[in-house]
C-alpha cells in the first residue's frame, strides 16, 4: 500500500526518526481518534494502529503490536516466526534459553523487545499501546516490584547501545502524558509528539465521506465542519448516528448541544 499524504504528526515523527533525533516515540493527545491518511488515490480514515502498521510496514520486516490485554502480536504468521528466530539468535548470544512462543507477562515482553530491536538483521518495529497500564505515573513508594522492574526494563532501552545503532524504532501511545511514569518520559532517546484535534479541513474531507441518506442536514458539508471544530472525527461521527437515530435536525443547534456535553 502506497501513501500519498500522512498527518502532520506522523510527518513529524519520520522527520525526527530519519535525522537520528530519537529511537523512541511517544505519541499522546487525540490518539483515540480516527486518522486520515491518502493511500493509493483513496482517503482513510482508521484507528491509530491501523495507521501505524500501514505507516512502518512499507520500510520494516516486523511490526508488532502490544496492549497489557492481547499481549505481543503481529500482523501474520510469517512475523511472528521472524520475530522468534530473531530475538532466539540474540538469547544464543547472552547465553539464555530460546523461546517457542509469544510470552504473556509484560515484564517478559519488554524484555523480548529490546532483544528484538537491538537486531541490527532485521528490521522491526515496534507499537506499545495504552502505555500508561505498562509504565504507570506513580509514587516509587507506592509501586509494585512489577513496576519497577517494567521501569528499570524501559529506561535499559533508551541507553543500549545496540539498540541505537540500528534502524529499529519503538513507537508508544498514551492519551494523557502525565499518566505515564516521568521517570521514563525523561530518557535521553525519547521524543514526545502530540496529536491535536483535526483542522478544519480534516474534518471535512471526514464528513464528506459519510452518508446522509435518512439525516436531515440543515447546514452545507462546509458550514458544519466550521462549526464542529474542537470535535473529534469520532464525535462527529456520532453527530451523525444521533440525527439519524432521532430524526432530529443536524444544525448549529444539535453540535452546540454535543460540544456542551463533552
Amino acid at each position: 500500500m502506497t501513501l500519498q499524504s500522512v498527518p502532520t504528526w506522523a510527518v513529524e515523527l519520520k522527520e525526527q526518526y530519519l535525522a537520528g533525533e530519537a529511537s523512541i516515540f511517544l505519541i499522546h493527545g487525540n490518539v483515540r481518534d480516527l486518522q486520515a491518511f491518502e493511500s493509493n488515490g483513496k482517503q482513510h480514515f482508521e484507528s491509530i494502529r491501523n495507521f501505524l502498521e500501514t505507516f512502518l510496514s512499507s520500510t520494516k520486516d516486523i511490526v508488532a503490536y502490544h496492549n497489557v490485554s492481547k499481549g505481543l502480536v503481529f500482523q501474520n504468521r510469517q512475523q511472528e516466526t521472524l520475530f522468534l528466530n530473531s530475538v532466539n539468535t540474540t538469547r544464543q548470544k547472552l547465553r539464555k534459553p530460546p523461546i517457542t512462543e509469544r510470552p504473556v507477562e509484560t515484564t517478559k515482553i519488554l524484555s523480548l523487545v529490546q532483544q528484538l530491536v537491538t537486531d541490527k538483521a532485521v528490521a522491526s518495529a515496534v507499537i506499545m499501546d495504552f502505555f500508561e497500564m505498562v509504565a504507570p505515573s506513580k509514587d516509587m513508594g507506592f509501586a509494585t516490584f512489577e513496576d519497577k522492574a517494567n521501569l528499570v526494563a524501559l529506561q535499559q532501552w533508551s541507553t543500549d547501545a545496540d539498540f541505537l545503532a540500528t534502524d529499529n524504532l519503538i513507537i508508544i501511545i498514551t492519551q494523557n502524558l502525565a499518566d505515564v511514569a516521568e521517570r521514563f518520559v525523561a530518557s535521553p532517546q525519547l521524543a514526545t509528539i502530540h496529536i491535536g484535534l483535526p483542522t478544519e479541513e480534516e474534518r471535512q474531507r471526514y464528513i464528506e465521506t459519510i452518508s446522509i441518506e435518512d439525516v436531515n442536514m440543515q447546514m452545507g458539508i462546509s458550514p458544519l465542519a466550521k462549526v464542529t471544530a474542537g470535535l473529534s472525527l469520532l464525535q462527529i461521527s456520532s453527530l451523525f448516528k444521533s440525527a439519524r437515530r432521532s430524526a432530529k435536525p443536524l444544525d448549529f443547534r444539535m453540535v452546540a448541544a454535543r460540544k456542551k456535553r463533552i
